[in-house]
């Protein structure tokens, strides 16, 4: 099925707002690497992991 087909049959839509989409979760997953590294630094370990996989 192509694209046209998806958009046709509603399957899929549109999206106007995919940019600020996109600002909004390059945001927070900067956030994640900070906090991230910040654990690393302080030898938490298993957080800096988890942190570093929810960016």
């Amino acid at each position: 099925m192509t694209l046209e087909e998806c958009l046709e049959k509603k399957l899929i839509k549109k999206d106007n707002n995919t940019f600020e989409r996109i600002n909004g979760s390059l945001k927070v997953s900067r956030h994640f690497l900070e906090r991230a590294e910040g654990s690393f630094n302080i030898d938490y370990y298993d957080t800096s992991y988890l942190m570093s996989y929810n960016s």
